[in-house]
């Protein structure tokens, strides 16, 4: 290729011819990435689960704390009412009752109801001396109490008489000599139960042996 050259002016080199033949604004090496705004739809989506993977983590691990608070609250209130009623029985109401604690004969039986029956003297709050047999019995979910003048000889009364636990699944007693061990279920029909079992020697089967 013949070049022409005009009188007062210099050759133009290989170099600047290569760069006037470069798009003007672009630099002279590797291409620049050119910015996107926004997000793409896979970066949405992937997003998106993100997000819902971490809610469902938190919720889950609510959940869980939250059975665990009403597992142990239904636990405390079976055990409250079981120790209530044992209570009741053993050392009497508040205002006074005649309590298994100072019985001077006891008995027991599984029929045909589990019941509880004991002879007692004992003073109320305003000193009345009474003489009184209890019957203490399970029947239909819940557990009774009578209070009768003794008459002997000691025997057990299983109808009527006053509430002291709702909810009762099983109740025993069990006589070893002087010992009275008494084994009392609380539950729910959710399938939570409770028992609690004690045992009281009774100080008036220690002062009357025979169990007069």
């Amino acid at each position: 290729m013949l070049e022409v050259f005009s009188p007062g002016r210099r050759p133009i080199s290989r170099r600047r011819r290569r760069a006037a033949a470069w798009p003007r604004g672009r630099s002279v090496g590797r291409p620049r990435l050119l910015a996107t705004d926004g997000v793409t739809f896979i970066e949405a989506v992937v997003g998106a689960a993100l997000i819902a993977l971490l809610i469902g983590g938190v919720l889950l691990v609510y959940g869980a704390a939250t059975q665990v608070q009403a597992r142990g609250w239904m636990r405390y209130r079976l055990e409250d009412t079981a120790r209530a009623a044992v209570n009741r029985i053993v050392r009497g109401d508040p205002d006074g009752s005649a309590p298994l604690l100072l019985a001077s004969a006891v008995s027991a039986t599984a029929s045909p109801v589990p019941a509880l029956a004991y002879h007692v003297v004992w003073q109320d709050k305003s000193g009345s001396t009474h003489d009184d047999e209890v019957t203490c019995y399970f029947q239909g979910g819940r557990l009774y109490r009578v209070v009768n003048p003794y008459s002997p000889p000691l025997g057990f009364q299983t109808s009527g008489g006053t509430v002291i636990a709702e909810g009762v699944t099983a109740f025993t007693v069990t006589l070893v000599e002087r010992y009275v061990q008494i084994s009392l279920t609380i539950g729910l029909p959710t399938g939570t139960s409770y028992t609690l079992t004690t045992g009281v020697t009774p100080r008036g089967l220690l002062l009357n042996p025979s169990g007069g």
